[in-house]
């Protein structure tokens, strides 16, 4: 995991933290570290828009191998909800003894490949 994942834009995180603790520790724990024995994925870590992408994907039936709670927990949360929890969650940090450097490139990601960031420049400009 690397030391700096994109994080949220950081406008609700009290309100975040809150949706957090009443609805995902159960299952994914009080830093996001999952339960392995239960299959509950570590959360801490990752990056806020594969998190929110994720969630989206749960919530309306995209991703088909999600838990069947986690549907139903998330099913009724609004754009607000899922951006704060999120928001929330991208800042849960990992253990320094799983965690990359901060200098860390992760090599699949070469200079001149497309990236979210270029897609998005260029539909704005279209």
């Amino acid at each position: 995991m690397t030391a700096n994942n994109g994080k949220g834009p950081g406008f609700e995180l009290e309100y975040g933290e809150k949706l957090y603790k009443n609805n995902c520790v159960k299952c994914h724990g009080e830093q996001g570290e999952g339960k392995e024995n239960k299959f509950y994925p570590r959360i801490q870590g990752q990056h806020f828009q594969y998190i929110f992408r994720q969630m989206l994907w749960i919530q309306n039936g995209k991703r088909h191998n999600a838990n069947e709670k986690m549907t139903k927990q998330i099913h009724g949360f609004r754009l607000r909800e899922l951006n704060a929890v999120v928001d929330y969650v991208s800042r849960l940090k990992p253990d320094d003894d799983i965690t990359a450097t901060p200098d860390w490139k992760n090599p699949d990601f070469k200079k001149g490949l497309i990236n979210a960031t270029t897609v998005q420049k260029e539909l704005n400009q279209n």
